[in-house]
């Protein structure tokens, strides 16, 4: 996904919804793996949720200008019911 920030108005946000619902994980849990690009004086924040039925869980987060390079994240899920996974931007 590609959404260049010069399209959104200065103190929105926006939430995107990635894949489906996903059953629940394995003890051991799931590798969440993507890549992410923020460049330029006005990035905000880039959120990444797991959403279930019992709780709203913040999983990773990067703020700020991170270079012109895109750079690849990856985090370990551990949910113990069905979920979907969001992102949250935001630009100042």
């Amino acid at each position: 996904m590609y959404l260049p920030a010069a399209g959104f108005a200065r103190d929105s946000k926006s939430k995107l919804y990635v894949g489906g619902t996903f059953p629940a994980t394995p003890t051991e849990g799931n590798c969440l793996s993507f890549w992410y690009s923020m460049n330029g004086a006005t990035v905000g924040t880039l959120n990444v949720y797991t959403e279930s039925s019992s709780k709203n869980l913040k999983v990773w987060s990067k703020s700020g200008n991170q270079g012109k390079d895109w750079k690849n994240a990856r985090v370990t899920l551990k949910v113990q019911t069905k979920y979907r996974v969001s992102e949250q931007l935001s630009w100042s």
